[in-house]
């Protein structure tokens, strides 16, 4: 299965501010285009570099996108070869099965984890009574 990964602090990055106000549009739509930019990224690419040109990454996403891209510090374009800065790190193959195997070992872990019932919950406070009656 594909998948590219996307931080929940995404939205609320200061280049994403940055974004929006040089783009003239919300934080949401900035959001959106980075999807459909690091989409294409992710199927035409292995390691985050690939040919291209300001024009195409406007036309998957918009007007002086790449541009924004590049002020940020995202993304370098020279000489038609586009690279993905931290690409390695975030949408690789390797940063993909670390993610993964993250996620499977939170399930586990939530899976054997304790569950606490009422008559666990009972037995602890009378416990913890007959503790009190002691010490007094």
């Amino acid at each position: 299965m594909a998948w590219i990964k996307i931080e929940h602090t995404l939205p609320t990055k200061p280049e994403v501010f940055q974004l929006a106000k040089s783009l003239l549009m919300s934080r949401q739509e900035v959001v959106g285009h980075l999807v459909a930019f690091w989409v294409w990224v992710d199927q035409n690419s292995e390691d985050g570099t690939l040919e291209a040109t300001e024009e195409m990454v406007d036309s998957l996403t918009t007007t002086n996108f790449a541009f924004e891209l590049m002020k940020q510090g995202w993304i370098s374009l020279e000489n038609d070869i586009l690279k993905v800065k931290d690409f390695e790190k975030h949408n690789s193959n390797s940063a993909k099965k670390r993610a993964l195997g993250a996620q499977r070992i939170a399930k586990m872990r939530k899976r054997n984890a304790k569950s606490v019932t009422r008559e666990d919950k009972n037995r602890e406070e009378k416990e913890k009574k007959g503790k009190e009656t002691w010490i007094k």
